[in-house]
């Protein structure tokens, strides 16, 4: 399994990049998978406040209709309308319960990695099935890469593994727990910035090809 790596604050372009490679490679018939760190944390918090039907974006979605939109894993449906809006019996935003649920609870309790290890273990089993299914290897994309120790904990080959840092002007981690990562040698790593226009996502996918080589 091949895996690319987005990083970059919020507003950078990551969600847009990832489904711009997805259908790219989806139509070049490449088996490609969408992947967050955060999914199993979305997974796990929508069942504590009774929410289901979360959406996942994988090869078999984008190639049955590659011009339809891909939606990102992890959306929760009933949710991502109502962010902001206060939980009665707990007093607090449906946002902000999801925040305290992994920096107070999930973290704290199994590590800062945590996301990180259970996306491994999550891939590992696909990789298995894949393996006795006899299918083509995943070229997966991962678009919330936004903390050093969630990098760290991959471990995955330096050939398999590419770190793209998307930088676009205005566009900081001011106010936001994640950062930028760097990968110390560790795998392929490139920057790239984002305009705002066309040559962004042809940008993008020039690099992915070209690392893929």
């Amino acid at each position: 399994m091949k895996i690319v790596l987005f990083n970059g604050p919020p507003g950078s372009g990551k969600d847009f990049a990832t489904r711009a490679c997805m259908l790219h490679f989806a139509k070049r018939n490449y088996s490609v998978r969408w992947e967050r760190f955060s999914l199993p944390h979305k997974l796990a918090f929508a069942g504590t406040i009774g929410m289901s039907g979360v959406r996942g974006a994988t090869g078999r979605d984008v190639v049955d209709d590659f011009q339809q939109f891909v939606p990102p894993p992890g959306i929760v449906s009933g949710y991502e309308n109502r962010k902001e809006e206060i939980i009665p019996w707990l007093g607090v935003s449906y946002r902000q319960w999801q925040i305290d649920f992994s920096e107070k609870f999930m973290k704290p309790l199994y590590g800062q990695d945590i996301f990180a290890r259970l996306f491994l273990e999550r891939n590992r089993f696909l990789e298995r099935n894949r393996v006795s299914l006899r299918e083509p290897g995943w070229l997966c994309f991962v678009s919330d890469c936004g903390f050093q120790m969630e990098y760290d904990a991959l471990r995955h080959p330096r050939d398999e593994t590419l770190l793209i840092r998307l930088k676009r002007e205005g566009k900081t981690f001011d106010g936001d727990s994640r950062e930028w990562v760097t990968t110390s040698g560790m795998s392929e790593e490139v920057e790239i910035w984002n305009a705002g226009d066309e040559t962004f996502p042809k940008l993008v996918i020039e690099t992915v090809e070209e690392w893929l080589k």
